[in-house]
């Protein structure tokens, strides 16, 4: 073998050694390769927590906005039921918002397009939120009575006999309480709720009865008594706000967004960075506006009661400063198509017809549908298990730990895995945690439930947003958004809240969300295989149009 050949085979042994190690030259570089990937990680990390203050005035929206829902929504059932709405009708207020949002969303985000009035149309709903919500007030039952009700007592064990209808229309009421010996001696006032039944109140017999002995035994308990007819005005006239005011205030979530992601333009992705300020805001008013209810109470015919004008205040109060913030450090940005936004809206729809984002849409309608379910009813079976109101909110403050971190990495996750895996994990995650719910009977295990259902709100949400943002043209912004608000949030979030009443109500609690971990389950496994199909048909379609390079003859 000559001296060259031994040349050239030794230059070929050291091109298949760089190749082996990493498919390029290393063996001079090696370090500079290193030292260079250990600079863009540290460059990246630098990236990730820099504070970027062109985005501060959207973060400190977004805190004092969802501070705003924060110190309300949580705390809207409780004050229903105060004055008078029974589960079915306070369950009726709470599930037809997401359906007046799914029909009055794209009505708004077409309008704002077309007439360029986003900031306008932002403002306004702002405004007119705060004006509907403080109207809740102004329904009250007044022809109340406070009745002193005797209760018999089935002596020994658990149980139960029960009192006479008094003589007034009960189609508003619940079930009459009863009153119960317990095994320790001590007696128990219970209620029904659905199908089960529930301590309202302990009777210390030396203390609170006055008792006579064996089982001609009586108790004093109050009852307060409503006209079932004016309950049933209240509940009319409340519908009438809750409805409209949902239609005149449905835009600012999506005109916010909208706002933010013009703002952030090629860095959507980073969308859940900032978003994340709204979660903070949102469990820092609602652990706020918890604590300031609990210094409120009074009791009022052998009821406790709370003062929940304070929460209406605080609200309204927060939301004012969001509306500053809006009014003066907000920007929108148009794209002057010369055609006034008839073009943007036939080219929304003409993606949304695409398959794939048909596709997705579908995902997220099932996102927003077990969202709903488990966000209406979770506190409803803690209580079922016995949680006390305290461990209920230190849960939520563990769904706002996940959600902050979920809105961090989101853009992470996405870059890495894609939306559609992603969104693919949040079905599964759904899946998770409908089995635990059902599965479940120690209630302290609520806390990393709410953790992991924290995490997958709030990445399955991102992960939509910046996908569709990512299709849409800039001046089509707002009406993507409000198209998928429409869908996540209203027919899916409000199907998942009416359904999930009516089934809870008929089944119970434990059935249906076996039924949720089924249904998730199965549309998991259904969605995989379109997926596959998808892409398959998608790589045969671009193998059909790769154009065949021209050999020439030798």
């Amino acid at each position: 073998m000559t001296a060259s050949e031994n040349q050239s085979d030794g230059n070929n042994q050291s091109k298949v050694e760089d190749t082996d190690a990493r498919g390029e030259k290393i063996d001079e570089e090696t370090g500079s390769d290193s030292s260079d990937k250990k600079s863009n990680l540290r460059s990246k990390l630098a990236g990730e927590f820099r504070i970027d203050t062109k985005l501060l005035s959207y973060k400190a929206f977004y805190f004092l906005f969802f501070g705003g829902f924060g110190s309300s929504f949580p705390y809207m059932s409780l004050y229903f039921r105060q004055i008078g709405l029974n589960a079915s009708l306070v369950g009726l207020l709470a599930g037809i918002r997401p359906l007046i949002q799914f029909a009055s969303a794209p009505f708004w985000s077409v309008i704002s397009d077309k007439f360029k009035a986003r900031k306008a149309v932002l403002l306004f709903s702002i405004v007119a939120w705060i004006v509907m919500t403080l109207a809740l007030l102004l329904p009250q039952p007044r022809n109340t009575v406070c009745r002193e009700v005797k209760l018999p007592i089935a002596a020994g064990g658990r149980g139960r006999s029960d009192i006479p209808e008094p003589e007034l229309e009960t189609e508003y009421f619940q079930d009459e309480p009863k009153l119960v010996k317990s095994n320790n001696g001590q007696f128990e006032i219970v209620s029904k709720t659905g199908n089960r039944w529930r301590v309202t109140r302990t009777v210390n017999t030396s203390k609170d009865a006055g008792f006579l002995g064996g089982n001609d035994t009586k108790s004093r308990h109050f009852e307060l008594i409503r006209d079932p007819h004016e309950i049933h005005k209240v509940f009319m006239w409340l519908m009438i706000l809750v409805v409209g005011g949902e239609f005149l205030e449905a835009p600012t979530f999506i005109l916010a967004d909208t706002a933010l992601l013009q703002k952030l333009q090629e860095k959507r992705k980073h969308y859940g960075k900032t978003r994340l300020f709204g979660s903070l805001g949102y469990a820092t008013a609602s652990f706020i506006v918890g604590a300031v209810l609990e210094t409120t109470r009074f009791q009022y015919c052998g009821e406790t009661h709370n003062d929940y004008k304070y929460l209406f205040y605080i609200f309204a109060g927060v939301m004012l400063l969001a509306l500053l913030f809006a009014a003066v450090l907000f920007e929108f940005t148009y794209e002057d198509d010369g055609n006034d936004g008839k073009v943007d809206e036939c080219a929304v729809w003409k993606i949304l017809l695409q398959p794939k984002y048909a596709f997705f849409m579908t995902i997220a309608w099932f996102l927003g549908f077990s969202n709903g379910l488990i966000f209406n009813f979770l506190n409803w079976y803690l209580e079922d298990l016995g949680a006390s109101k305290l461990l209920m909110g230190s849960a939520t403050t563990m769904r706002a730990a996940g959600l902050l971190i979920a809105f961090f990495v989101n853009s992470y996750l996405t870059d890495r895995l894609g939306h559609i895996c992603v969104s693919f994990l949040s079905i599964l995650s759904y899946f998770s945690l409908f089995v635990w719910l059902a599965v479940m009977r120690n209630p302290w295990l609520a806390f990393p439930l709410e953790f992991l259902e924290g995490l997958t709100y709030g990445t399955s949400w991102s992960t939509c947003v910046t996908y569709m943002a990512d299709a849409t043209p800039m001046s089509g912004a707002a009406t993507m958004q409000g198209i998928l608000q429409g869908v996540y949030w209203g027919l899916g979030g409000g199907l998942g809240a009416i359904l999930g009443g009516v089934v809870i109500d008929e089944y119970g609690a434990v059935p249906s969300f076996y039924a949720g971990g089924v249904l998730s389950f199965a549309l998991l496994i259904a969605m995989s295989v379109i997926h596959v199909c998808m892409e398959k048909k998608r790589k045969d379609v671009k193998r059909e149009w790769t154009p065949i390079p021209f050999e020439e003859e030798k």
